[in-house]
């Protein structure tokens, strides 16, 4: 395609101000812009333009140096004080060095020299045009691809609330509702006694149906003060604003005595249904640990009953609890019981593997304690940083000989201790682990944390050759300016887009989007829980570089790399 066409085809929405003094020179470049711009604007001097771009700002300007009031260089550092990234392109004498260099300093895009050489001429404009179109598309990707995240994340948070099988609010949205002020709340948690009877005679698909029976009953009770929620299986709950305990009371006597008067009927079943019901009043989710306490207590005793938290007796077992997870991973902890185990990732294009994550485990005897029964107590224990530490330097010992990446997770909390970059220092060099072969993982609500001190670890790791990996992309509120500032190296899509990719069509939209940013930022695309072939069919399908999951490999305590 010749530079005319190229220039017409690009230019007709990029807007463009013209800045001329001599008359004839103007309507001479005028008419030759009008062939491409549709959006012209015309001033006879610096002055005028530079009030005219005040009122309304332009892609493009083009300007002749020498004209009266203020000549074309003045008034382009002028505009380029108002903004930056202005495209100016300037117009003047053959050989006007002097001039020529000034542009250079103050920025300029393009320097076309008189007399005009109109294919000389074409070359510059188009380029120019070519850079602004780029941006203006970039720009809009990046609102589309923020308005699909928000629309998913708004599709996902309903689903994630609402219980699937009755309708009701769940756990995540009763969680949101006991923490979102400080008011004090009053609950009545429900657990049928012996439900798993049902289930176990009858079914999985019957005893559903009947606890659809039980839910539309329980919904009679909800009244003025009382919300219903399904927290799991058998065990419902009713959530007041306030304190109302004698109300509560009232309630759960209510529902007690009306189930004893019925049997729930479905097909040739007929059964009896009673409730434990413990009641507490006090203020976010430890009133949810308490009740829960309460019916063990009280299951001891007897079922059909109904109690009010005890403060003497449950809350001791509960601090008890609590300290006997933290002992015992102090126990783990000085008995050298933490592991490494390596999970690979496949570089899909090559079909070799290119790194291993680091997973982290604890061995009690016969037992391999996974992180989802550890890392809260960590976090409350004040140890989360040391056991990071541990599995940096356990991680760089076993891979110190041997050819090989890998990735390491971080927390929130090892980047607020701002210890990483002295410490993994000092490490890369005890081990000669050259920082290039380590992708440090972080969440992307950590990416986004604006504390300085976070952002300046990360920037100083990217300087020392640290690659940098997002994790669990699309489940956060994505601050695309952050990746742009950091320049990540990988993005790891979260497992929940991943795992069913094949029939969620809404999923294969957001994963499309996500790559095609990547790919624009020069950044490479993970994909996790990667579990059968059918996925993995799909994430080459859809452009992604990287594979990880059990269908390429499970987690392993000791590799052959």
């Amino acid at each position: 395609m010749n530079s005319i066409l190229a220039l017409k085809e690009i230019s007709q929405n990029i807007s463009l101000l013209y800045v001329e003094d001599n008359k004839l020179l103007r309507e001479v470049f005028q008419s030759y812009l009008q062939k491409f711009f549709q959006n012209i604007e015309v001033c006879t001097n610096g002055l005028e333009a530079l009030e005219a771009y005040k009122e309304k700002c332009y892609d493009i300007v083009v300007t002749d140096i020498n004209m009266p009031f203020m000549d074309g260089l003045m008034m382009s550092e002028k505009i380029k004080e108002i903004n930056p990234y202005q495209h100016i392109i300037i117009i003047s004498a053959y050989k006007d060095i002097a001039n020529y260099e000034k542009a250079i300093k103050i920025g300029i895009d393009g320097y076309i020299s008189k007399p005009i050489n109109y294919e000389q001429t074409n070359l510059i404009l188009y380029k120019t045009a070519l850079h602004i179109k780029n941006a203006k598309e970039n720009e809009e990707y990046k609102l589309h691809l923020e308005k699909l995240v928000e629309l998913k994340t708004q599709e996902m948070k309903k689903h994630y609330v609402t219980d699937q099988l009755t309708g009701l609010y769940n756990r995540v949205y009763l969680d949101e509702q006991l923490t979102s002020d400080q008011n004090r709340k009053t609950i009545l948690l429900l657990n049928i006694d012996n439900f798993s009877i049902v289930n176990y005679n009858f079914g999985f698909v019957i005893g559903d149906e009947i606890l659809q029976k039980v839910v539309k009953m329980l919904k009679e009770f909800q009244g003025d003060f009382f919300t219903l929620y399904r927290l799991q299986g058998d065990e419902f709950l009713f959530l007041a604003k306030g304190e109302k305990l004698q109300e509560a009371k009232l309630l759960a006597k209510k529902i007690q005595d009306s189930f004893a008067k019925i049997n729930i009927t479905h097909k040739h079943i007929s059964i009896n249904i009673s409730f434990t019901i413990a009641i507490d009043s006090g203020f976010g989710n430890d009133i949810l640990r308490t009740t829960s306490l309460t019916i063990n207590e009280i299951r001891e005793i007897g079922k059909n009953s109904i109690a009010i938290y005890s403060k003497d007796s449950s809350f001791e077992k509960l601090q008890k609890n609590n300290l006997f997870w933290i002992e015992k991973i102090k126990e783990c902890f000085n008995g050298d019981k933490i592991a490494v185990y390596f999970q690979a990732i496949e570089n899909i294009k090559t079909k070799k593997i290119d790194k291993y994550e680091v997973l982290a485990r604890i061995i009690d005897g016969d037992n391999i304690i996974m992180p989802g029964q550890f890392l809260k107590p960590l976090a409350i224990s004040g140890m989360l940083t040391f056991f990071t530490k541990k599995i940096i330097d356990l991680a760089f010992a076993y891979i110190q000989d041997k050819d090989v990446k890998i990735t390491i997770n971080l927390t929130g909390e090892d980047f607020k201790e701002n210890y990483l970059v002295d410490f993994l220092q000092k490490k890369a060099k005890e081990y000669n682990i050259t920082p290039s072969r380590v992708v440090l993982e972080i969440l992307e609500s950590v990416s986004t944390i604006s504390e300085e001190v976070v952002l300046k670890q990360l920037i100083e790791l990217k300087r020392l050759g640290y690659k940098i990996a997002i994790d669990d992309f699309g489940t956060e509120n994505s601050n695309f300016s952050r990746l742009l500032t950091l320049k990540v190296d990988f993005i790891k899509i979260d497992g929940s887009f991943i795992k069913n990719l094949d029939t969620d069509t809404n999923a294969q939209e957001i994963v499309k989007a996500i790559v095609h940013f990547a790919h624009n930022i020069g950044c490479k695309v993970i994909a996790e829980f990667v579990h059968n072939e059918i996925i993995y069919d799909k994430i080459i399908e859809f452009d992604i570089d990287l594979a990880q999951g059990y269908y390429i490999s499970e987690p392993k305590a000791k590799m052959v790399f």
